[in-house]
Formats: structure tokens, sequence, C-alpha cells
């Protein structure tokens, strides 16, 4: 319930009797919904069924409703049957899910339209459901199937916040600057013990290793087992042959600047380093993902910036299908997400003289708006009206290659939508995906 407003809706389907009553008794819980529809028609739905809402009670279960063990999924509220309003949902497939009591769920559902023409009683049964499962593996391609309207947050993960933590005694005399004289300031470094292999342009690498020593560290001109960090700006030949080691952390000079500059001692970062140990790898793993990303802290620009630079620096960005797109939006934005409308749609646009010949391309064609809205909008457009096409935008105007759409359609197992431009603006204006059948097209 949002804003006091029941903005998801658990689904249910009947059993079926033994006694030959054509009224159920009882409900499985099936899926949730929460997407389809405008603001407006949510609050429609809200005022005509508020009146029978009943605040639900986990020790006191309506008899009728069946959930699973545990509760997975619950309402806040709940209806009588009786009361209660058949709905028409579109979705991609049955898949199987153990947060509902029928041991399955639809995936991507969306609503259609409420089933006025549809008593309380006639809404899927249990046994239709898992006929019409097994009929194509659970894949519901562009089939309708009616059935009845109907947590705490995980904890804060604590941030661990990475800071050195080896205490390196100060060594007993210096090879490279000569720091006899150098007057000691403060105990930023805590006598850890660095080694500057080389340093910024503007910088000397004498400058830097007074400035170590100054704020209470030491320095060596090898490293060894008391070092704490090996301190670089350039990665060469000595560099990398430290970094074959694999013993020590190899540290960005910029990452002392920054602790000059802040006055203490700041933790390592993914960004600030050349090369981890072993160790310190183990560390931020349970702290960063790959690409340096903190899982606790917030990120500002400047920072995903800088993510986003090593992702394509590393060459290994993720591919996605619309699909795996289109479950992150349902999981994190269940109500639509506005960018996503048709993230499940191939469209074939006709805008071709000849079908699938896009060197035929119709010039000026008002089909090339429509097709930029659609890949904002989350479209994949297909140049070939092939067999992944689920929809098929015609201009109104210009329906001289209808015939030869339709009767491609007839030949296909799997069906697309023939549909005007009409469609896709309507749905653009309502801010959801809206049911295809008013929109479709035939030949006059």
């Amino acid at each position: 319930i949002r804003s006091h407003m029941v903005s998801q809706f658990l689904l249910a389907v009947s059993m079926s009797t033994d006694e030959g009553d054509d009224k159920p008794s009882y409900f499985q819980s099936f899926c949730r919904v929460g997407s389809g529809y405008t603001l407006k028609e949510l609050h429609e739905f809200n005022r005509k069924l508020a009146p029978s809402w009943k605040k639900f009670d986990e020790k006191n279960i309506p008899q009728h409703l069946l959930l699973t063990s545990g509760l997975r999924e619950r309402p806040d509220v709940w209806i009588e049957p009786s009361k209660s309003w058949v709905v028409q949902v579109k979705a991609a497939e049955i898949i199987s899910s153990n947060q509902f009591k029928t041991g399955c769920t639809l995936r991507f559902p969306r609503l259609e339209k409420v089933r006025d023409d549809k008593a309380w009683y006639q809404c899927m049964t249990l046994d239709e459901m898992q006929s019409l499962r097994q009929q194509a593996g659970g894949k519901l391609a562009i089939r309708h199937t009616g059935i009845e309207d109907t947590g705490e947050p995980s904890k804060k993960k604590a941030r661990r916040v990475i800071r050195p933590s080896r205490v390196i005694g100060i060594a007993s005399q210096f090879r490279g600057a000569d720091v006899s004289n150098v007057k000691q300031v403060s105990e930023m470094f805590g006598g850890n013990e660095f080694c500057v292999v080389n340093v910024p342009k503007g910088h000397t690498k004498t400058d830097v290793e007074k400035k170590i020593v100054e704020h209470g560290g030491s320095i060596v001109q090898n490293p060894g087992p008391e070092t704490y960090c090996v301190l670089a700006d350039k990665i060469t030949t000595r560099v990398r042959n430290i970094f074959s080691r694999d013993i020590y952390d190899v540290v960005a000079v910029t990452w002392l600047f920054d602790c000059l500059k802040k006055g203490h001692l700041l933790p390592w970062l993914p960004s600030h380093m050349l090369h981890e140990s072993p160790d310190t790898a183990s560390e931020f793993a349970l702290e960063f993902d790959r690409h340096g990303d903190s899982y606790t802290e917030d990120v500002n620009r400047e920072k995903l910036e800088e993510v986003f630079n090593k992702i394509e620096a590393q060459g290994n960005i993720a591919k996605m299908t619309s699909e795996d797109i289109a479950e992150i939006e349902f999981n994190y934005f269940p109500n639509d997400s506005p960018l996503g409308i048709f993230r499940l749609c191939k469209v074939y646009l006709d805008k071709y003289a000849v079908l699938s010949q896009p060197i035929t391309k119709i010039k000026d064609c008002s089909l090339e708006l429509v097709e930029l809205e659609l890949r904002f909008h989350g479209a994949r457009v297909s140049p070939k009206l092939d067999e992944t096409v689920t929809h098929v935008i015609c201009d109104a105007s210009d329906l001289s290659r209808l015939k030869d759409i339709n009767e491609m359609n007839r030949g296909r197992n799997k069906k697309f939508h023939t549909l005007s431009v009409q469609w896709v603006q309507d749905c653009l204006e309502a801010g959801t995906f809206r049911s295809e059948l008013p929109y479709g097209l035939k030949i006059s």
C-alpha cells in the first residue's frame, strides 16, 4: 500500500470442487501484478474496491485464501471472493516459484483489462492454469489468460573501512634523500615504511620522501619485509618487477598527496592501487565490486565516471539482452519503468516499399519519428520481418503492403500484432503498455 492506495494486487486461481458446485470455495495465490494501468485507473480501482477491503491478519487468515507456508507473499488487505474482480493479465511465461501456493507464477505480468463480463466464480481454475503451462513449456507468447484479481527491508550492511593495520618500526638509516635535518611535525604515517619508486612531473622524489619522514614515516630504496607500501606514478620495468613478486601493495603517489591535503591517513581505495597484494585484494573483494564501486558508500558523479572509465579500459563490458533489462526493470520498478514501455517488443516498421528490403526505404516516411520513440522507450527495431518480430507498425495512410503482411502472419506459428501508429502514441501518452486489441489493422 502506497500513499493510502493499493498499488499492487495479489492474484489467485480457484480450486475445482469435488461436490460439483460451480462456485469455488478455495483460491491459491498465483502472482502479483503492479503494472498495466494508469494512475487514473488505479485511483478508480481503489475507489470501487475500498469499501470491501479487510485488513489482513496473519493469525486469522481467511479460510478461502491459500498462501505458502511462511507467508512469503501475503496481502496487506483482502477482499471476499464474491466481491472480487476477474481480470485479464498478459505475461511472457509461467515459471516455477516458491513464493506462491500454486508453485509457479507469471513472468512480467501486466494487467490488460477488468473482465466485467465474468462473474467472480468464472475465474481460471488451478487445473486450467496447469494445463496451459504444460502446452508450451510455460511460454505464453501473445495468448491471453484470465485470472481473478486480487517484508521487512534488508538490513544495510555496515561499512567496513579498510584501514592500514601494519605498524612498522622506523628504519635505522635512510638511503636516498638526506632526512637527517627533517623535523617531524605529525604522526600521520605512524612509523610505516615506504618505498618511493617514481613521482609525477612537478614533484621530486627527494621532496616526497622528506614529506613522508616529516609526518612520521620512514623510507627505503628497495621494498623489504617491513615495507608498508610501494609508491609510484608510472609503471616502469622496475615497478613491473615489483608487481611480479605479488607481495607488495603498489599505490599511486596521488594517495599520499591526498593524505597530506586531508591531514590524516586515508584508507586505500581500488582507484589508488596500481597493484594489490593478495591480502589487500581479499579485503577489497568484501567492500567493492571488480570495477571499484563500493557496496556501501554513495557514489558521486566523479566517482561514477571513474568506475565507467575503468570498465571501458578493461574491455569487459557485459552484454545484456532486452529480457535481462526487463527483468531488472520489473524487479526494481514494478509500477512500470517509463523508459521501458516497449522493452519486450521487437518491432518491424512498414517503411520499405518491398517487405524486409531496407534498400527500398520510402523517402520522408512518417514512421521515422515513430521509430525514434520506440527505441527511446526500450523497443528493438528490426529491418527484417522475421520470426522474432512481435509487432508490426503501419502508417494508416499507406496500407498497400498490409495484405502481404497478413499473409506472412497467417503462415507463422507465433503471430505478431499488426497495429496502427495510434497504439504507440496512446501507450506513450498513458505512460504504460496498452492492449493491442483495439488497434489491430484490417484490409477494408
